[in-house]
């Protein structure tokens, strides 16, 4: 029987196809592929489709980078969050995000409490997206930030660490903005409750305050807060089945 053993390796024809392809739409899946075959052709392929003609080739080889661990990419691409060109910056955020960079966090975070409201505000999103409990800490003093601070309550909802129930439940009280305030209500609601015996005395006070706060916000002049308010005391029911008032 002959041998139908290919004589390049699978990585090799696959850069070479995403390299000369003349279908952007088949570089662009050729990119996509080449996450799951790792070897240096398929590195340098990969950063050479940095320079594609087309958007959609070029995001695709970033993706497969960072899935490949290229410290090199994840370094470049975090230098962006100081470019001066907001749009670009911005474009680094959203894909450290999708991509759930967590060894960027840190840098997200330096970059967070100096930059632009339009690129902290991706930058939150992305510490979402992530959902590193380092994060939090500045997610929360974010709340007092108004061109920030109903994507950084969102984001803190999608972390789920109950130090943010307090400041969150002051957002939905007190915040002026009614987007604040029904994304801080819609976060109360996602975040689980810890079992009795982790939780702090400080923590179980934050906690009682959580439905009053969100009966009150039920009176809320906005209708999103409103709507969002009552599917989080229905989500606090369903985890609580002792509080049996909240899904009243």
């Amino acid at each position: 029987m002959a041998d139908v053993t290919p004589t390049v390796p699978i990585g090799q024809m696959l850069a070479d196809r995403l390299l000369t392809d003349p279908d952007a739409l088949m570089r662009t899946r050729t990119a996509e592929l080449l996450a799951l075959v790792p070897s240096k052709p398929v590195i340098r392929a990969l950063r050479q489709a940095l320079g594609d003609a087309e958007h959609e080739v070029r995001a695709a080889a970033l993706m497969s980078l960072l899935k490949l661990n290229d410290i090199g990419t994840l370094a470049e691409i975090t230098a962006d969050l100081r470019s001066p060109y907001p749009l670009r910056a911005i474009a680094a955020a959203r894909l450290l995000g999708e991509e759930k960079a967590i060894t960027a966090v840190p840098s997200l975070l330096d970059v967070f409490h100096t930059a632009k409201s339009e690129v902290a505000g991706a930058i939150a999103q992305a510490l979402g997206s992530i959902g590193d409990q380092l994060a939090v800490p500045a997610l929360c003093m974010a709340l007092d930030h108004r061109f920030v601070a109903a994507t950084a309550a969102s984001a803190l909802g999608c972390i789920g660490d109950e130090r943010a129930i307090a400041p969150l439940t002051r957002a939905l009280r007190r915040g002026r903005s009614p987007a604040l305030r029904a994304a801080s209500a819609r976060a109360l609601g996602s975040i689980p409750r810890l079992a009795l015996k982790r939780r702090s005395p400080a923590q179980v006070l934050a906690e009682s305050r959580v439905v009053p706060a969100l009966r009150h916000a039920m009176d809320d002049p906005d209708r999103l807060v409103r709507i969002n308010a009552s599917i989080a005391l229905w989500q606090l029911g369903a985890r609580d089945k002792g509080e049996s008032s909240v899904a009243a």
